[in-house]
């Protein structure tokens, strides 16, 4: 944690395959615009050479915690293990909680750093979570009901202990979503949805859902740096302006460090208003919120199964015969 209280509080953002999508985006975006912070995205070949070194909290998005353990690899998950151990702070969301958890036959090769294993789930959707009076107490984040993005998200299952660790549940699942097949599955109502606690010397922040997505929920996310780094942290929510112009930003699974660093630079200092896109939300009919869409030269827009083309060609042709620009 950092030494001194009026230093910038140095966070590293991971941006690698598993974790390339539009949550992370909204960590690149908030972590931006936070008032003495200092956002580094790292991709696993960084934390490997000692990234960490330099950071007091990791922050680890959602995405695919099979594939964020990969790309670490077993050198990379050892820095990352060493780093929480000494003492720095990690927040972990959706992936980024499952990532935690310990190995299992359909999740292998996990951190084992919480005494908790997965529990398949299901469906993508907005539902509630329960924060106990534990929340309040360690992260000061209000007791009650929070309606909350799920995707796809861990139940956290309690099992064996875990040397050095010390954990408790600090949110419940309220909703019961279980939706990706026929197959009979523990109800998610009740079970675990969030866990806080330390590792050795430093501390985690671990939850199964994505408080990154909604301004009314970051609040959350404030609480959970509260927790890890001992800090109070704000940002500017973006207030649009009349006439400003608006951008939408591609984000399928298409970037990595530098192009996060594009994205912290169009968010902190562009005079327009930058907009997370990706296929799921051109369905939504978000192109009808953005002038202009910016995509990465690795999504390539008119490549096939893109997000602009591979099932939204008659809505992007919409777009761009209103005056749209790619």
């Amino acid at each position: 944690q950092p030494d001194a209280k009026d230093s910038p509080l140095r966070i590293a953002v991971y941006v690698d395959s598993g974790a390339r999508n539009a949550g992370v985006f909204r960590w690149l975006e908030l972590t931006a615009r936070a008032k003495n912070v200092v956002a580094t995205p790292v991709d696993g070949e960084a934390i490997r050479r000692g990234a960490l070194d330099a950071a007091d909290v990791l922050v680890m998005p959602g995405g695919s915690s099979i594939v964020e353990s990969r790309t670490l690899g077993a050198e990379g998950a050892a820095k990352l293990k060493k780093f929480v151990k000494n003492g720095g702070g990690y927040v972990g969301t959706c992936a980024g909680c499952s990532l935690l958890m310990q190995s299992s036959k359909c999740h292998p090769n996990m951190l084992n750093m919480i005494p908790y294993t997965f529990s398949v789930t299901g469906g993508a959707t907005d539902l509630s979570i329960m924060f106990n009076r534990r929340a309040q107490d360690l992260a000061g984040i209000s007791k009650g009901k929070r309606k909350i993005r799920y995707a796809l998200g861990p139940v956290l299952v309690p099992s064996l202990p875990v040397k050095d660790a010390d954990f408790e549940v600090v949110a419940y699942y309220n909703s019961d979503i279980n939706l990706m097949s026929d197959r009979e599955r523990m109800s998610m109502a009740g079970q675990a949805a969030a866990v806080a606690g330390t590792y050795g010397k430093g501390r985690i922040f671990a939850i199964a859902v994505h408080p990154e997505a909604d301004y009314d929920d970051h609040h959350i996310i404030r609480g959970a740096f509260r927790y890890v780094a001992g800090r109070e942290i704000e940002w500017d929510v973006p207030q649009r302006k009349r006439g400003q112009l608006a951008v939408g930003f591609m984000c399928d699974n298409s970037f990595g460090v530098e192009t996060a660093r594009l994205i912290q630079r169009l968010v902190s200092e562009c005079e327009f208003d930058v907009i997370a896109l990706n296929k799921g939300l051109i369905e939504s009919g978000y192109l009808r919120r953005v002038d202009a869409v910016l995509s990465p030269a690795t999504v390539g827009s008119g490549k096939a199964g893109s997000g602009l083309y591979g099932g939204n060609a008659e809505r992007t042709r919409e777009f761009i015969a209103r005056g749209g620009r790619i």
